[in-house]
């Protein structure tokens, strides 16, 4: 038996010469042998994937017959695990906008509270500067200053330190 590349031409049935075609690989029988009684045998296999949560629908046919219900009591598995997902998912979604919810509400807190600050510290600032004692206004205005500023770049941040 001789191996040949198939013409894309030609049809994928047995040819009148007795060549048998299977997936652009022609397989033919040589002649040149004068034995009469040799037989050519040919072999083919078939590889089916499947991906998924259920098995192909012979495989449920023939849990059917191995187990009474089985392709039925597999859907049903199938089902509810799939329903036990979507509930997790649900759940996860659940909890993870409730952090979201809370960390804003820190962060505005914070916010409200360094607003605050801010104003007492520029009330003091001023306070100070009208009474004479200019060297303590311009000390806790760079005070105030630098604070608003690291603030801002996030130098005090320990999220930020411990991720680095």
């Amino acid at each position: 038996m001789t191996l040949v590349q198939k013409n894309p031409e030609e049809d994928n049935n047995l040819t009148p010469s007795g060549n048998v075609n299977f997936s652009g690989v022609e397989y033919t029988q040589d002649d040149s042998s004068n034995d009469t009684t040799s037989s050519t045998i040919l072999k083919a296999s078939v590889t089916e994937i499947v991906s998924g949560p259920l098995p192909h629908p012979r495989l449920l046919k023939e849990y059917d017959n191995v187990i009474a219900n089985g392709a039925e009591r597999i859907m049903a598995m199938a089902e509810k695990e799939q329903d036990n997902r979507i509930k997790g998912d649900i759940e996860t979604r659940e909890v993870n906008s409730r952090i979201a919810f809370e960390e804003l509400q820190i962060k505005r807190a914070g916010q409200g509270i360094a607003l605050v600050i801010i104003l007492l510290i520029f009330g003091l600032v001023v306070l100070f500067t009208f009474t004479g004692h200019e060297t303590v206004a311009i000390v806790l205005l760079g005070i105030g200053i630098a604070g608003i500023i690291s603030a801002f770049m996030g130098l005090g941040s320990s999220k930020k330190k411990s991720k680095e």
